[in-house]
């Protein structure tokens, strides 16, 4: 039952993680045309690096937090692991290799593979977000 709980807690907090990170990528590069483009039109290129640079600064921020978390609780990155084994051990994978996992991963290694995946994650946000951000100058639109 914890191992339940723990584990829908853990997809809860993941969801609004992501929602508040799609919500801060749109917002910034909203800002962004609202404020530093002429007659609040934006290119796609433009509206797609602001995001692509939001969401950098982003993970940074998050990866330094899981660094210092890890490094400062190191029971909290095993206890992650933990929670996730038994999808682990069902596509696969074997005791064994959770447990080279298990001493392979440190603080460090684990921040900035946080740093990695938010930040291509917001590059594929940001290609969607780029699309409802973009005007034409002609229309005033939003589209291509």
């Amino acid at each position: 039952w914890a191992l339940k709980h723990n584990f829908s807690f853990l997809l809860v907090v993941s969801f609004f993680t992501y929602l508040i990170f799609i919500a801060g990528i749109f917002i910034s590069q909203k800002q962004y045309r609202d404020r530093y483009m002429p007659a609040r039109c934006i290119r796609y290129d433009q509206a797609l690096w602001t995001g692509v640079f939001t969401a950098f600064y982003a993970s940074v921020i998050l990866g330094f937090y899981y660094y210092l978390l890890f490094r400062y609780d190191s029971q909290s990155i095993y206890g992650m692991i933990e929670n996730v084994m038994p999808l682990y051990e069902k596509n696969g994978i074997s005791p064994s290799q959770i447990e080279e996992m298990k001493k392979a991963l440190s603080p460090l290694s684990f921040g900035l593979s946080v740093i990695f995946t938010y930040t291509v994650m917001g590059v594929m946000i940001s290609i969607l977000t780029s699309l409802a951000i973009k005007r034409n100058p002609s229309s005033g639109n939003s589209g291509t």
